[in-house]
Formats: C-alpha cells, structure tokens, sequence
C-alpha cells in the first residue's frame, strides 16, 4: 500500500485510482490499516479527518458527506453541498452551514445556486429565493419582499409590520403582513410592537392599545369609547349617519355617534335613511323633509305644520313655540276663527281673525257675499283682512264693503283640510 491509503496497490489497479495519491482511492477496498499520515488528513477538504469520518461512517472523499460536529481543520472544499451558490469552504469562513441552504451570507454567492434553493423559500415569505433575488429583496428576510412575487403558501411566524398577527396568518386572513393597520384583530397571538399599540389604526382618536383594553375594534372607527379619545380623529367615515365626518364632529364638539347631535353647515356626505326619517327636534317634521322646508332641524320651532307626519314628542306638545300662553299641542288640536269684526279703525276688532292659521303657512282664504259672490281672497291668509273687497266682481275693488252677512272658506292645505261658515261685517 505505496500512498497508506488501506487499499493494496493491485486493488487499485483493479479499481482504478492512484496507489500513490492517498486521496485517489474508493474506501469499500481498504483491506489493510491506513497509515498515520492518512487518518489525520482530509483527503475531501470538509475539515474533518480522514479517521473521524472512518469513525463517524461518513465518506472521507466526499466533501458532502461529514458530520459539522467532527471539524477540526480548515475546510478547503470548493463545492457548494448544499446548492445554495456558496463554497463549502466560504461557508465556513462566514459560520453558515454548507449542509443547510438555508443558512447563506448573499454577499459570499460566487456561484449558481442550484435549481431546488432557486425554487425554495428560505424566509417563509410565499417568495422563492429566486424571485427575491430578481426584486432585490433579501430571501433570508421574511418582511423583506414584494406582495406581488408571493406565489407560495407563507409559513413565516415573524410578524412584520408589528400588529401581533404572524405572517403566516395575515395570509390566511387576507390581510397585508406589511401593513400594521390591515390585520384580523381576533388573529393576534404576539404581542403587538409599541408603534402599534400607540397608533390609530381607524382614525377614531383611540390608540390601538386603549382600544385593546376597551374591548372595542382597532380597525373600526366606528366602534369606540368617546371617553378614550386621546388623539386627533381623523376617520372620514359617518359613524351616525347624520352627513358629518366623525374627524369634522370632533372639530365641531359634537358626538360621532348621536345622529342628533351635528352642525348642519358641516353636512358634506348623504346622511343615512334612518337620518332622514328621524326627528330629531321633535315638531313631527323628518329631518329629510325639514332640509327640503329649509326650517330647523334642531329647532322644534322652526317649522312647517303642513310638513307634519309624524307625531310631535312631548317636550315639543307642552312647549309654547308663539309666546301666546297656549302649548303647541293645543293650538295645533283646533283653529278658531272669530265670526264677527268691526274694521272701523278705531283699533279695536279691526281685522278678521283666525287663530293658529299661522301653523298653516298653506293655507287660501275665500269671502263670498250672499249672492255667492267672491269679494275677497288671499293666499297664506294672516289675519291681515280689514273688510275691503279685492276681487272685481259686483263691488269695486278696493272699496269697503257694506255691514252685513258674509261668507268663509278657509284651505288649511293640509291633507286637504277644508273650513267653512259665516262672518259679520259690523262698521
């Protein structure tokens, strides 16, 4: 055994290797014991000796072939074992493991990695390594790479973008694993990053950490404790539906989440049907139609008693909207109109009266003679006639008419209410 390899030099002619390379041998042939200068070589370069991969039963000319725990020498071996484009030998310098593909410097790529690292995915991310080489993102990285390059299921249990929903999850979810505001908040099983607990995810004022204490939605400006508001709202969604930002009620001093509760003059969205139909005021009159009317919707006062389609509330039933000392209630129940006046000017009695006609702002008011004659009509009547004719009939128009009997029809135009009886003319 000329090279001390423990194969016999006639075995090596019949196998083909060198009887004086040590290294040129095929280890099933070793007949006799290798000499000293064999065993403490390493005939593969993968830092281990010859005699502790005899040992270890791994194959002392196969560089690929060693057990990491064995080394003791400088490893020499330019193959890359496990095709992750870096030497074996470079791998040892850099303290990465040349058995795991996994386990690579970049930077120390000199040459092609192999078909299964190109289509392995390294960091969990759903990115091949190849395909975050070609975007430039790091495959080592999993919250490094492009959401459009994600081709495989994401098995990273990093949580990226902090929002204490692992990757892997946020995929499942359908969520955004980079975007700390687009998560699942029932998917959180990592405790959340402190830019995440003092952020605000859905612009309602609340830190997303309060908003964990409440028991309310961090991505739902809509579910929140006033109470807790802390930062700027800055949601431009409608939580209440009266047409107002939740961001501008806060400007405002209003409640985002009392529909009743607004500034008309900062409507800048359609308020909601349930908005409309609502009164908010009270005077029976939808807020819808009190827009339409151009009266108040926070006014109970401000009113159209032909717009009346709903049932006044109590507060506006007992209120006295005129001053007379009558309630709403009651001068809505009746309208009453004195029979007689006596427009002598004296200041007394001097114009035909009807009280409450002012509730009908609709209203047309008609005086016959006793021929059947119009001598007198007037549209939204308002107690203003003195007894002088306007119609050019069988008086002239704009003379007095004489002492006697008359006659009345009065529209209320609501519902098409109709009144009607006899008047006395008294001068």
């Amino acid at each position: 055994d000329c090279d001390g390899d423990g194969v016999t030099n006639a075995q090596e002619a019949s196998d083909g290797t060198d009887p004086t390379d040590r290294c040129s041998l095929i280890v099933d042939s070793q007949s006799v014991a290798p000499s000293t200068a064999w065993n403490n070589a390493d005939c593969d370069g993968d830092g281990i000796t010859n005699a502790q991969e005899i040992i270890d039963g791994t194959d002392p000319t196969d560089s690929c072939s060693g057990v990491a725990s064995s080394i003791t020498l400088t490893v020499t071996s330019v193959e890359d074992c496990d095709g992750d484009g870096v030497t074996n030998a470079q791998e040892a310098t850099d303290g990465t493991s040349p058995l795991d593909p996994c386990s690579v410097t970049l930077a120390s790529q000199t040459a092609t990695p192999s078909t299964a690292w190109n289509n392995a995915d390294c960091d969990g991310d759903g990115i091949t390594n190849a395909q975050e080489v070609i975007d430039g993102t790091d495959p080592k990285d999993g919250c490094s790479g492009v959401a459009s390059s994600i081709t495989l299921t994401v098995t990273s249990v990093e949580d990226c973008d902090g929002d204490g929903v692992t990757n892997a999850q946020e995929a499942l979810d359908g969520t955004d694993g980079l975007d700390s505001c687009s998560l699942t908040a029932t998917s959180q099983t990592l405790a959340p990053t402190s830019a995440w607990n003092n952020a605000d995810c859905d612009g309602d004022g609340i830190t997303n950490a309060q908003e964990i204490i409440d028991g309310t939605d961090s991505t739902d400006s809509c579910s929140g404790v006033t109470s807790s508001i802390s930062l700027t709202v800055t949601s431009v969604e409608d939580c209440d539906g009266d047409g107002v930002t939740n961001a501008q009620e806060a400007l405002d001093g209003t409640d985002s989440f009392d529909q009743c509760s607004l500034i008309m003059t900062s409507q800048s969205i359609t308020p909601a049907d349930s908005w409309n139909a609502t009164d908010c005021d009270g005077d029976g009159v939808t807020n819808a139609q009190e827009v339409i009317d151009g009266t108040g919707v926070a006014d109970f006062c401000s009113f159209n008693m032909d717009s009346q389609t709903i049932s006044p509330s109590d507060v506006w039933n007992n209120g006295d909207c005129d001053g007379d000392g009558i309630t709403n209630e009651k001068e809505t129940d009746t309208v009453e109109i004195f029979n007689e006046f006596s427009p002598n000017g004296d200041g007394i009695n001097d114009f035909f009266q009807i009280d409450g006609i002012e509730n009908y702002p609709n209203n047309r008011l008609e005086i016959y003679n006793r021929w059947g004659n119009l001598v007198y009509k007037k549209q939204v009547y308002d107690n203003s006639w003195d007894g002088t004719s306007t119609v050019r009939n069988t008086i002239e128009k704009d003379n007095k008419l004489p002492v006697g009997v008359y006659f009345y029809i009065l529209h209320l135009g609501s519902d098409g209410k109709t009144m009607n009886g006899w008047l006395y003319i008294n001068r």
